[in-house]
């Protein structure tokens, strides 16, 4: 093992013994004179200690510290940040490539797991670019923690190349989570699958990933020997490469969710006129639109001529019910007791439930598009009859099995 008279020196300038390294890599922006993230494995110190070099910084830990960090951020990430960047391993390249793919599904997880909580069982239908879990984890990093920035801002500011080593690992341990089963490949991109998405439903809550946040943020503080995120501010003085936030990209954009003509992105918030306008060529003053009832949804009947044919969409806007408290116990005194009132659980609900009974061979409304953010399914229209309104205007018996029978068939 050789060492440049750099490294050696800069080793003796903070009391490191040269054979006391177990490995070393350098973290940061490719080019030259840009501050950098050195970090040292060696056995003569105890967890951790920080060296400032001027806009740089020595990271020295031992190596159970630094698994820890990596594995589930014991100090809060402080170490395993470091594998955001791209990096040059100089020593050990096999230790440090195993600490990345540790805090890279790490973090993969995490992000999947936020996803889950908040779309529920749709999540299945998602469709994740990888560049999705390193934007979103920088963009939580770069807010909740400041010196973090400068390394950050460095990265982008730098060549394509940078970003792309960082995305390089991110997408290698992807592929091992489809090995897993825990994704799997979808229309470019990848899906949690359903036993994960249930597994995730059946033992996380929106409280466990808030209390776990919070918990990362101030096991990142106290590691930081910071008592609060003004105190880190206080420190910094006036380095507006700090203080100044970050323009990570935007991680949203790297969501699509899965539609009957295609992958559309989760993000957009198209109102009826407008899908139709850009899905069908339609002008959006050759729309019929009415509304046609809905208890505890405002529903839309869509109607337009396409090459001389009538096509028609149904469209559903799903209402919060938190403000009517009689709701929730009205519904439960006559036995629906796992209806929702939020309109985000139940318009999941029924995206998942739409497709599965697709995928079993049921005849269903196919889904054309979902505004996410103001909560709309838009689906094919099928001619039918109201299943109640069959069962109650079949008056024989006779005529009352044929219309069960009917149902039960379809």
């Amino acid at each position: 093992m050789r060492f440049s008279d750099e490294v050696v020196e800069e080793l003796k300038r903070v009391g490191v013994a040269v054979e006391s390294v177990r490995a070393l890599s350098i973290h940061g922006a490719s080019a030259e004179r840009r501050p950098s993230i050195i970090l040292v494995i060696t056995d003569m110190v105890r967890q951790f200690r920080f060296v400032k070099r001027g806009l740089s910084l020595l990271i020295l830990a031992d190596e159970e510290s630094v698994l820890r960090d990596a594995s589930n951020e014991e100090f809060g990430g402080i170490i395993a940040h470091s594998f955001l960047l791209p990096y040059n391993p100089i020593i050990n390249e096999r230790l440090l490539k195993d600490l990345e793919r540790r805090y890279k599904r790490l973090v993969i997880v995490e992000s999947l797991q936020n996803l889950i909580l908040e779309h529920k069982l749709a999540s299945t239908r998602l469709i994740i670019k990888p560049e999705y879990f390193l934007y979103d984890k920088l963009r939580r990093l770069t807010a909740i923690y400041p010196p973090s920035r400068r390394f950050v801002r460095e990265m982008f500011r730098g060549s394509r190349d940078d970003v792309n080593r960082v995305l390089e690992g991110f997408l290698n341990t992807v592929k091992e989570l489809v090995e897993q089963g825990i994704l799997e490949e979808k229309h470019g991109g990848y899906s949690p699958t359903d036993r994960f998405v249930h597994e995730i439903l059946s033992r996380k809550t929106i409280y466990d990933r808030f209390s776990g946040e919070l918990e990362r943020l101030l096991k990142l503080y106290l590691t930081a020997s910071f008592s609060s995120p003004l105190d880190a501010i206080k420190s910094i003085s006036l380095d507006l490469d700090i203080l100044i936030p970050m323009r990570v990209p935007d991680p949203s954009k790297m969501l699509y969710m899965e539609t009957s003509i295609g992958p559309q992105p989760l993000a957009t918030s198209k109102g009826i006129r407008d899908f139709i306008h850009e899905a069908y060529g339609v002008r959006p003053v050759d729309v019929r639109l009415r509304k046609v009832g809905g208890v505890f949804n405002s529903t839309y009947f869509a109607s337009f001529r396409v090459d001389g044919r009538e096509e028609r969409i149904f469209v559903k806007k799903y209402l919060n019910w938190t403000d009517f408290k009689w709701v929730a116990a009205w519904l439960w005194a006559i036995g629906v007791k796992n209806f929702s009132v939020l309109a985000s659980s139940r318009m999941s609900n029924e995206i998942y439930f739409i497709n599965k009974l697709s995928e079993l061979g049921f005849n269903t409304a196919e889904i054309l598009h979902i505004n996410w953010p103001k909560k709309m399914i838009f689906q094919r229209y099928i001619d039918g009859v109201d299943g109640l309104k069959a069962l109650k205007n079949a008056g024989e018996p006779r005529m009352l099995d044929e219309v069960s029978y009917r149902m039960g068939k379809i």
